[in-house]
């Protein structure tokens, strides 16, 4: 069976109804390598060194989407689930990654159970802030996670670097 675990899921507070709402989901994948695995899966290589790593959406116990991604062992991926809900008062969210498995040879189909989850509440009101509109705050701090991200560091070292920068012009 595959590992896989959730590193973060970004759930909204609020929403307003009607109004599509994303949930930006990070996942990484453990387990050893899923060689006559039903759950395998061709990595960007085209190596079957990869897992199928189902990723879902629920609302309030129903399904609303699913993702499958193909993670290697120790990889991470993010991706984005979304979904609209029309209904207003509180929502339960629930995020699940779900472990394939099953030998390839035994002709019982591919197996699979939640290995992780993360559930958080969210309110759906008419007077609520558009969570696709994020705050110029909330737009920074994406833009240096981004940076951060294609740098291969953090934004607490991308930050400390960015001050010594402007501690060294002020200096000179």
């Amino acid at each position: 069976m595959s590992d896989p675990s959730l590193v973060a899921v970004d759930i909204p507070d609020e929403a307003p109804p009607n109004n599509t709402i994303q949930v930006d989901v990070t996942v990484k994948q453990g387990g050893p390598d899923p060689w006559a695995s039903h759950g395998s899966c061709p990595t960007k290589k085209l190596d079957i060194a990869g897992w199928k790593t189902p990723v879902r959406l629920k609302v309030d116990g129903e399904q609303v989407d699913e993702r499958e991604l193909c993670l290697a062992s120790g990889n991470k991926r993010t991706v984005a689930l979304s979904t609209s809900i029309g209904e207003t008062g509180n929502h339960r969210i629930t995020v699940e990654a779900v472990a394939v498995g099953g030998n390839a040879y035994d002709l019982q189909g591919r197996k699979e159970q939640v290995n992780d989850d993360i559930a958080d509440q969210i309110a759906i009101e008419s007077d609520a802030s558009d969570p696709s509109k994020p705050s110029p705050v909330d737009s920074l701090k994406r833009m240096l996670q981004q940076v951060a991200d294609e740098l291969g560091a953090t934004t607490t070292t991308l930050g400390a670097g960015i001050g010594i920068g402007v501690l060294l012009l002020v200096v000179v």
